[in-house]
C-alpha cells in the first residue's frame, strides 16, 4: 500500500506529461519516455483499483430508489445545458474593458502619474496614506466601503476609493467565465447533484449560478435596453456607471433559443414553511395556508404582529420590513449579529428601528436586552452598534422567539438528540420528524434520517471540551469549558480539493438549518421527475427554484409549472406549499 501511495503521488505529473499538450500543441508519445510511460500505466492500474475499492466500501444511503432517478435526471440536466447569449456577453466584456480603461486613465490623472490603476493595492494604500492622509488598514471590499461611509475623506481619496470599488467588482468576471465555458451556445455540466454536503442541494459549478448578481434595474425594459447598448457599443455613453449597468444584466445572459422560452417557478418561503412544520407551530402552518388561500396577512406582517402583540392590520410598511428580516434571520437561533447581517443586505437603517421598537417593547424585554448588552460589551462584541440599536435589535430577537415556542424547543431538542446519538453509538434517537444514528464502524459517521428517506451525514462526530475566555474587565478573564458538538469537514484553509479537513463546531440552530434546507431540497426533488416528464425540460435549479426550457407555446405556463412544483410529497402530510414563477425569453430574478 505504501508503494502504491508513492506512485499515486506521481500521478498528476504523469498526467500532465502524457495527457496535456505542450506549448506547441503536441502530445508526448510513450516512446518519448518509456520509463515514465510504464509508471503512467501502473498509475492508471492502481487508480482503477482504488476506485473499485471506493465503490465497494461507499454507502448507498442517498443513491437508491427515487434518489437514483434524480441522479440520472441530473445527468440529463447537465447535458442539456443553459443557453447563453454570446453576442451580448462579448458586448459586456468589451464595455467593461472600455470602462476600466477610462478608470485607469482617471486614476493616473488623480495621482499625477503615481498610479497606473486603482488595482495596485499596496501602491494605492501608500498613496492614500502619504498624499491624502487616508489611513486604511487594508484594501478589502469591507474596508473600502467603511472608509467611503465614514465621510471624512478628501475629494481625491474618495474618488480613488470609488474607482477601486468599481474596478474590483467580481460580478463582471462571470461574463468571461460564461464565454469560456459555452460550447455550441450552451453551458453544460453547471450543476452537481448533492453538491452541497450539509444539505444535499444542487451546487453550482463553472459560473456558480447560485449567486448571480441580482442587479439594480427596476424594469425588464431597462435591462433589455442595456443589453442592446452593450451589443451596439453605446453603453459608456448612456450610463455614468457602466460597470454596474453591465453587471446588472448578468442573469439576462441566459437566453432561450428561437422557438423556446423559459418557464421558471420557485417554492414560496419554503424554509419558513418547513421550519414551522418540523417545529409543530400549528398557528404558523395555518397562517401560511390562509395566506395561500388569499384570506390572511403575509407572514412578514404576521411575524412583527406576533412579536409585539399587535393586530396585523396595524402593522405599517416599516414594521413589515422588520418582520421580514426577523423571518429571514432568526429561524436558526440567530441573534443580533444575524439580524444585522441580513438587515444590511436589505439596506436597513438600524437607527430608525430604535424608536418604533422600544415603543412596543415590554420592560422585561428591555431589561433582558440590557443584560445581554453588558455581557457582549465585556466580550468586545458588536462595538459598531450603539447601545440603543443593540437593545432594539435584541428586543426584536426576543419578540420573534417568544412568538415561536415550538421553534425554540426544536433547536434544543435537535441539539440534545445529536448529543445523545454521539454518546450512544448504533442507537437510533428519534426527534420529531427526523432521527439520529451514530454508526461507528466502518465509517464513524452520524446519520440524520430525513422524512424523505434521505440522509445527512456528519463525519467523526464528537463532543469536545472547548475552553472559552470570558472577559471580566480591566484585562482579566475567566475560563469556561464549553461542551461543543463537532464533526470533520473542509476548513477554510486551502482551496478546492486541497482544502484541509478539521473539526467544525455546530449547535441546535445550525443543525436545524441543515435539516430544514435538506427537507426543502427534498420537496423540490420529489417533484422534479414529474415536472420533466410533463414536458417542462429542466435545465437548472437555483436553491428552491426550477428553471425549465419549453416550446414557446401557450400550454406551458408558470401556473402549470408551479402546480407541479407545489405538490405535497406523501412523506410530508400537513406541509402547506405554494409556488409562483414567470415565463421569459431571458432569465431573471422574479
Amino acid at each position: 500500500m505504501a508503494e502504491k501511495a508513492v506512485k499515486l503521488r506521481n500521478g498528476p505529473a504523469l498526467i500532465q506529461y502524457f495527457c496535456v499538450p505542450d506549448k506547441k500543441g503536441n502530445f508526448h508519445a510513450p516512446g518519448d519516455s518509456p520509463q515514465d510511460w510504464e509508471a503512467f500505466k501502473n498509475y492508471c492500474r492502481v487508480d482503477v483499483e482504488a476506485m473499485r475499492r471506493c465503490h465497494q466500501v461507499m454507502p448507498t444511503w442517498n443513491y437508491t430508489g427515487p434518489e437514483h432517478r434524480l441522479w440520472v435526471l441530473d445527468y440529463e440536466i447537465n447535458q442539456r445545458g443553459l443557453p447563453v447569449d454570446l453576442e451580448a456577453i462579448e458586448g459586456a466584456l468589451q464595455a467593461v474593458r472600455d470602462a476600466q480603461a477610462q478608470m485607469d486613465k482617471r486614476t493616473h490623472q488623480l495621482t499625477g502619474g503615481a498610479l497606473a490603476s486603482a488595482t495596485q493595492r499596496d501602491a494605492l494604500l501608500s498613496y492614500l496614506y502619504l498624499e491624502e492622509d487616508a489611513k486604511l488598514p487594508e484594501m478589502t471590499k469591507a474596508a473600502v466601503a467603511e472608509a467611503l461611509a465614514a465621510g471624512d475623506l478628501s475629494p481625491v481619496a474618495r474618488e480613488l476609493l470609488e474607482i477601486r470599488a468599481d474596478r474590483s467588482r467580481t460580478s463582471t468576471a462571470k461574463f468571461r467565465k460564461m464565454r469560456d465555458c459555452a460550447v455550441g451556445g450552451r453551458i453544460r455540466n453547471g450543476f452537481t447533484w448533492c453538491g452541497a454536503g450539509r444539505t444535499r442541494r444542487w451546487a453550482g459549478r463553472l459560473v456558480q449560478w447560485q449567486n448571480l448578481y441580482r442587479g439594480s434595474f427596476k424594469t425588464i425594459e431597462e435591462r433589455d435596453a442595456t443589453i442592446a447598448a452593450m451589443v451596439d457599443g453605446s453603453l459608456l455613453e448612456l450610463y455614468a456607471d457602466p460597470i454596474e449597468a453591465a453587471a446588472s444584466t448578468i442573469r439576462g445572459m441566459i437566453k432561450a433559443p428561437p422557438g423556446k422560452k423559459f418557464v421558471v417557478s420557485d417554492l414560496s418561503n419554503i424554509e419558513g414553511r418547513v421550519l414551522a412544520w418540523l417545529a409543530g407551530e400549528q398557528w404558523k402552518l395555518d397562517a401560511f395556508q390562509a395566506y395561500d388561500d388569499g384570506v390572511g396577512p403575509d407572514l412578514y406582517v404576521l411575524a412583527f404582529a406576533k412579536s409585539f402583540g399587535v393586530a396585523p392590520q396595524d402593522v405599517d410598511k416599516d414594521e413589515r420590513q422588520i418582520g421580514k428580516v426577523q423571518e429571514l434571520s432568526l429561524g436558526y437561533e440567530g441573534g443580533v449579529g444575524a439580524y444585522v447581517a441580513m438587515g444590511k443586505g436589505y439596506g436597513m437603517e438600524f437607527d430608525a428601528l430604535v424608536e418604533p421598537t422600544l415603543a412596543r417593547a415590554t420592560e422585561r424585554q428591555i431589561a433582558r436586552a440590557s443584560r445581554a448588552l453588558c455581557r457582549d460589551r465585556r466580550q468586545g462584541r458588536y462595538e459598531a452598534l450603539s447601545d440603543e440599536v443593540y437593545v432594539a435589535l435584541d428586543v426584536i430577537k426576543q419578540g420573534w422567539r417568544e412568538g415561536h415556542p415550538g421553534v425554540r424547543a426544536l433547536w434544543r431538542d435537535l441539539d440534545d438528540a445529536m448529543r445523545q446519538a454521539i454518546v450512544q453509538p448504533n442507537t437510533v434517537v428519534e426527534c420529531g420528524e427526523v432521527s439520529f444514528e451514530h454508526i461507528v464502524a466502518p465509517l464513524d459517521v452520524l446519520l440524520v434520517h430525513l422524512p424523505s428517506g434521505g440522509r445527512l451525514h456528519y463525519h467523526h462526530p464528537k463532543i469536545r471540551d472547548v475552553p472559552r475566555r470570558i472577559p471580566k474587565g480591566q484585562g482579566e478573564y475567566d475560563t469556561r469549558i464549553d461542551k461543543v458538538i463537532t464533526y470533520w469537514g473542509p476548513s477554510q484553509e486551502g482551496k478546492g480539493p486541497r482544502k484541509a479537513w478539521a473539526p467544525i463546531g455546530t449547535f441546535g440552530g445550525k443543525i436545524c438549518e441543515n435539516i430544514v434546507q435538506a427537507i426543502a431540497r427534498d420537496v423540490m426533488a420529489a417533484n422534479m421527475p414529474a415536472i420533466d416528464e410533463a414536458g417542462y425540460r429542466i435545465i437548472g435549479t437555483v436553491h428552491d427554484e426550477v428553471i425549465t426550457e419549453t416550446p414557446d407555446s401557450p400550454e406551458y405556463t408558470a401556473e402549470g409549472l408551479s402546480t407541479w412544483l407545489a405538490r405535497v410529497p406523501e412523506w410530508a402530510p400537513g406541509l402547506p406549499l405554494s409556488a409562483s414563477g414567470f415565463e421569459a425569453k431571458r432569465y431573471r430574478k422574479d
